[in-house]
């Protein structure tokens, strides 16, 4: 395939242009990916599938298989930093080289792109290791490349990722990437140089809330606009709350000069919200400190509310969901700690970085990974890898009460094997794209995760 349109944020890249080993590397592997080695299966099938046919049906997964075998034989490598909080998340690096993390994005996941433009990206460059994330999506016009179109019902493009770009402008991010576009036709190549629209007086942060506590954390955040408004009467500030799905994008657009009084008062009111701090200690009005305290206590009620809701629902009814209590604490503190440390100007994650709390940016994990990655890079650990093929054939060809046990017990061989690998194995079969087999066998998977060992 060819290279046909690249975005560049912030002169990302001339950056690559400058490295000149990893940029051959990537046009060398984008040069090799065409119908042939899609639909080879020692290139592009599963690992943990043993193709007895000369060809594969080429699927947008295809793609992404394809990418990791050209790469990793070009001597692209892997890096994971684990996460000195317990329970925090762990920084993954794919395909890395030079300073150049790259990833191969064909299949529509839910919110994938944002997920990488606003979180994935600015936590791996603030990282030590990497000055640089890449992204490679096909043309909507590569399509063509499969058999079956009904097969192709994920497939994700280019001009979708410009499309979603578009509606995250501006961004306030400083963080450069490049978005590559390739087809099966050569063309001239077309550069789209966008670059950072951070305004002094603009505050975001970006959140997401798990269903039960989606409501009662959009009005926590919600309520923030009311607590300026009575600190501060004179300071005409816009608080913004954009919603998709379940991630909530807060924007506060101050006036000039007050951008640190309100970075002030939002850290005093996480302080607040996570327990951490009085009431008294951010207002001292008595009428507006119980209004606060009822804000807070409505939160509370509302989650009590949906979660007695969602235990009563089939779709609920055989997972194991936390007790009220936690569940409120987990709120809690899932909004304090985000307001604390989301803020994407490029000052306080080099900041975070060097005090390594860069992997507490944000609750939204880009960590999801596949089965077939897991698979794959359990391949040393014999008994690991057997158990995950296990779980992986029993998603793909069905989970039934006939093979539960068998399940349960590859489920509780990766527990006991991997603690990490049980956590992201869990987060990769939350995946919509392994439909009702996967969600069977996720319900197993909280069962086996609740037992104590």
């Amino acid at each position: 395939m060819f290279i046909n349109k690249v975005i560049s944020f912030n002169s990302a890249w001339n950056i690559l242009l400058n490295k000149d080993k990893a940029y051959d590397d990537i046009c060398t592997a984008i040069s090799k990916i065409d119908s042939e080695s899609l639909s080879d299966p020692e290139i592009s099938s599963p690992s943990h599938r043993n193709e007895q046919r000369d060809k594969i049906e080429i699927n947008p997964f295809n793609f992404n298989r394809c990418w990791e075998y050209m790469v990793e034989n070009l001597g692209w490598s892997s890096y994971r930093m684990r996460s000195e909080t317990p329970g925090g998340i762990n920084l993954y690096i794919r395909h890395f080289k030079d300073g150049v993390a790259t990833k191969m994005m064909a299949s529509d996941r839910m919110l994938a792109f944002p997920n990488w433009v606003l979180v994935e990206t600015p936590r791996i460059v603030a990282s030590e290791f990497c000055d640089l994330s890449v992204l490679i999506v096909p043309m909507e016009s590569s399509k063509s490349i499969y058999e079956d179109p009904r097969r192709m019902a994920p497939y994700f493009y280019f001009e979708r990722a410009q499309a979603q770009l578009s509606d995250l402008l501006p961004l306030n991010q400083k963080t450069p990437f490049i978005v590559i576009g390739i087809s099966q036709g050569q063309e001239e190549l077309e550069i789209t140089e966008l670059s950072s629209e951070t305004t002094e007086s603009s505050i975001e942060r970006v959140l997401e809330f798990p269903t039960e506590h989606y409501q009662a954390g959009v009005g926590i955040l919600s309520y923030f606009g009311e607590i300026i408004k009575q600190k501060y009467p004179d300071i005409e500030a816009k608080v913004r709350i954009e919603q998709d799905g379940n991630v909530v994008r807060m924007i506060v657009d101050s006036p000039c000069g007050a951008k640190d009084i309100i970075e002030k008062t939002l850290d005093d009111y996480a302080l607040v919200v996570t327990k951490k701090a009085e009431p008294e200690s951010l207002l001292e009005d008595q009428l507006q400190i119980q209004r606060l305290t009822n804000k807070l206590d409505m939160a509370e009620l509302e989650i009590k509310q949906t979660t007695s809701l969602l235990l009563i629902s089939e779709k609920y009814a055989d997972k194991k969901i936390k007790s009220l209590e936690d569940d409120v604490d987990f709120l809690r503190t899932q909004i304090g700690s985000q307001m604390h440390h989301m803020n994407a100007s490029q000052n306080i994650l080099l900041h975070q970085s060097k005090k390594e709390e860069k992997l507490l940016l944000t609750q939204l994990d880009h960590n999801k990974r596949t089965l077939e990655e897991l698979i794959e890079d359990s391949r040393t650990r014999t008994e690991l890898h057997l158990a995950l093929k296990k779980i992986s054939e029993i998603v793909e060809n069905g989970a039934t009460k006939d093979n539960e046990a068998e399940t349960k017990h590859a489920l509780e061989l990766v527990r006991d094997t991997s603690i990490d690998t049980f956590d992201d194995l869990s987060e990769a079969l939350k995946n919509t794209m392994y439909g009702v087999s996967g969600n069977i066998v996720f319900q197993w998977l909280q069962h086996v995760g609740s037992i104590i060992v």
